[in-house]
């Protein structure tokens, strides 16, 4: 039941809200029943097997809690923690990883296994990073007690279910372990902007470039006709079609949590604004930068160890980041780039302050933001592609090993510069459905408005800009205005004629 479906829209949400809303709100446990119950209908919708999967996790990772909270001996509580850690890996490893491992091994040492299909249960990577999250924070602080509702809510509350944000239980659950869960109309008014908001980012903006994307490359998949420049197109394409999706989807999640009373961190803060692939991870998919922050990288060491030992951390964090996107080398790809982007920048920081070198002004962060932008454009082609081969095809021609090359109409056009005709040669590729000049307009229009207009919190907040704090309170500093509510009803006219047009498409974090 994605987000955007009829199902959800029409059915689900306002069912769920006007329940919600008869129940009286003391004592709060019943309204709390009543959105755990929902929570697992709408997981179930996906899967109704899977659906008892998730019972199972949270039985096992909330005893294990209780379990630590009772054991004083220091030695049994850790013991205690790394069993119900590693349950819940193999747990993760067994339907995500399974496959690929046996795959590859089969590969290494030319062996053909025979594996039963296993079906990928939807949202296992975010609810069990989550749980993982609760058994460690326990057993860190085993005074931590949460009664079991409670501790069913903070894991399956839908808006976050599927794709996040990651929360922590210290910031979710005292919102409604503590206090009544009674939305004022302000909260529900703040809710229905967000969602809307999100909603016509993906219906308006990520779906139609989605149709590029996919038709350049499923050309680098199948073999076909590509040059240096529809590479570029296609990855550009991707890139806005993946930033425009996952910011639609928080600010979604971030609207439905609101409708009840409950407040999430922020999770999306304009990161192709980005000056450097640092501030990038600061605010791209910013619950899970700090996950792997708090219980991977700062474990390891961070950076309290000398300058080596910490690129080393740092490498290690994204290559388990890149599989936890997906069980594909593909991902570990991705995932080791931006490992090494994020080492050369700190290593070019560390270079700068030691040689006393003051690089700022417009000029400089205008270049550092393009470098940025291209290098995070270039490592979509690994998240992005089917297999390696058809990303190394992609990504060799980004690069100009096979030729700076253009379509071979445009090439025609620079017989008149002899300067920048040698350079480049013409090609025949195939030409998308709207022509690779509306396609160009189309991915000049999205990246304009990525690049250089306000975000949601900008927007709602009277452009008071709120930064890359996930603490921030986003719903605290809403202020609606009117305009607010005619631009939402004329974009809503929109929404509606192409749902009437096309079926709907999921998020693309549901699949991870």
């Amino acid at each position: 039941m994605p987000f955007t479906s009829w199902d959800f829209l029409l059915y689900f949400l306002p069912l769920t809200v006007v329940a919600f809303h008869l129940i009286p709100p003391r004592p709060t446990v019943w309204r709390k029943i009543l959105l755990v119950f929902a929570s697992m209908v709408f997981y179930a919708w996906f899967s109704f097997w899977y659906a008892g999967l998730l019972v199972v996790s949270m039985v096992l990772n909330y005893s294990v809690g209780e379990w630590l909270g009772y054991e004083l001996d220091k030695k049994k509580q850790k013991l205690i923690a790394v069993a119900g850690v590693s349950a819940n890996l193999l747990l993760l490893f067994h339907f995500k990883y399974y496959g690929m491992f046996r795959e590859s091994l089969g590969g290494l040492f030319g062996i053909s296994f025979e594996t039963l299909p296993v079906v990928l249960p939807l949202a296992i990577s975010f609810y069990t990073f989550t749980q993982i999250g609760y058994v460690i924070d326990v057993a860190k602080k085993p005074s931590i007690k949460h009664g079991f509702v409670d501790y069913c809510l903070f894991v399956v509350f839908f808006p976050h279910l599927i794709a996040g944000p990651v929360v922590r239980h210290s910031e979710i659950v005292p919102q409604f372990a503590n206090r009544e869960l009674s939305p004022r109309s302000k909260d529900f008014a703040m809710g229905i902007t967000l969602f809307l908001m999100g909603l016509y980012k993906k219906t308006l903006l990520a779906d139609p470039v989605s149709v590029h994307a996919d038709w350049i490359f499923n050309q680098a998949s199948s073999g076909g006709a590509l040059s240096m420049f529809s590479a570029w197109v296609g990855s550009i394409a991707y890139g806005l079609q993946i930033y425009f999706d996952f910011s639609g989807y928080s600010d979604m999640a971030l609207g439905l949590a609101c409708m009840f009373a409950i407040r999430f961190p922020i999770n999306f803060n304009s990161p192709y604004k980005s000056s450097n692939i640092t501030d990038f991870w600061k605010r791209w998919h910013m619950s899970l930068t700090r996950f792997f922050r708090d219980y991977l990288y700062i474990p390891f060491g961070g950076n309290r160890l000398g300058l080596l030992l910490q690129i080393r951390n740092i490498l290690i964090t994204f290559l388990v980041s890149g599989l936890w996107h997906g069980a594909g080398w593909t991902f570990v790809i991705w995932g080791a780039l931006h490992g090494l982007y994020l080492a050369t920048h700190l290593t070019w920081k560390r270079i700068t302050d030691r040689m006393g070198w003051s690089i700022e002004g417009r000029s400089w962060t205008a270049l550092a933001s393009l470098i940025t932008l291209m290098a995070v454009t270039f490592a979509w082609v690994f998240f992005r592609a089917a297999d390696v081969d058809s990303a190394l095809r992609m990504s060799s021609m980004m690069l100009g090993l096979d030729g700076v090359s253009i379509p071979e109409r445009w090439a025609v056009r620079l017989d008149s510069l002899p300067f920048l005709s040698s350079l480049v040669h013409g090609v025949t590729i195939p030409s998308p459905s709207i022509g690779w000049f509306w396609l160009c307009t189309h991915l000049s229009a999205l990246s304009v408005i990525a690049l250089f207009m306000p975000n949601t919190n900008q927007l709602l907040s009277g452009c008071q800009r709120l930064m890359g704090d996930s603490k921030v309170n986003l719903a605290a500093n809403l202020r609606l205005r009117p305009v607010h509510g005619f631009v939402l009803g004329f974009l809503l006219m929109g929404f509606v004629y192409t749902k009437f047009g096309s079926a709907p498409s999921p998020f693309i974090y549901f699949n991870f």
